[in-house]
């Protein structure tokens, strides 16, 4: 009897640990995808907002970017940090 619920709990264990570690890849696969859409996101409202700037000073277009960027990560781990 005891053996049988040794193998149970055994089996279930496995189970949960392989549904973690699914979770886990799950949550670092909508990390990358968060962070790649909200990239393109700002990248595409800087050319639209900032289009005469890009001519007249690019140090400061070179900024917004790096700030994008940032921004980018910053909502990706917001919502990993959401998930869990």
């Amino acid at each position: 009897f005891y053996f049988i619920l040794f193998y149970f709990l055994f089996i279930l264990f496995y189970l949960f640990y392989f549904l973690f570690f699914l979770l886990l890849m799950l949550s670092l696969y909508l990390f990358c995808i968060v962070c790649l859409l909200s990239l393109i996101l700002s990248i595409y409202c800087l050319f639209i907002v900032f289009d005469d700037v890009l001519y007249n000073c690019p140090d400061l277009f070179i900024l917004s970017l790096i700030l994008s960027v940032m921004l980018s990560l910053f909502i990706g781990l917001a919502l990993l940090y959401l998930v869990y």
